[in-house]
């Protein structure tokens, strides 16, 4: 009898594609995860700010910057004139954290976006309540919301 013929040896894998290589690794703390995105933000890089900035606040919602890291992410959309998507994000950095320090920055901002929505009653709203609950808001935020108060004729 013959012997079995030698079974052929399967082709070797193809070697994986190196994995491509990320231009800014993600930091391995929280801090340095914010700083990195705001850094970012001071580039003018604000889509790259605005992803690196949901990234911090989804990873670390209880984390001491997470009220910074939402104020600057309705900044984000703010300047690039995502007024509605820039109300949405300072409405949330209110309600996330009504108590902290950047509480009337984001109302302030919130009534600033509704006012370029046109939404005029909800931006009156808006300033009305920040003069109300932050009546030791910094004087540059309470004159502010006074100014576009007069400014829409709220009541």
């Amino acid at each position: 009898a013959a012997p079995a013929p030698a079974a052929r040896p399967a082709a070797a894998p193809a070697p994986a594609a190196p994995a491509p290589q990320v231009a800014a690794a993600t930091p391995a703390n929280a801090d340095a995860q914010y700083d990195q995105a705001y850094s970012l933000l001071l580039k003018r890089d604000y889509a790259g700010a605005e992803a690196a900035l949901r990234s911090f606040t989804q990873a670390n919602p209880a984390h001491a910057k997470t009220p910074d890291a939402n104020y600057w992410l309705g900044e984000t959309y703010f300047v690039r004139e995502d007024y509605a998507q820039a109300a949405r994000a300072f409405a949330a950095g209110y309600q996330q954290h009504p108590k902290h320090e950047r509480a009337s920055s984001n109302l302030l901002k919130m009534g600033l976006s509704l006012k370029a929505l046109e939404r005029k009653p909800d931006a009156c709203v808006t300033f009305a309540r920040l003069l109300e609950e932050f009546p030791s808001a910094p004087a540059n935020i309470r004159d502010r919301a006074q100014t576009e108060r007069k400014a829409l004729a709220c009541a």
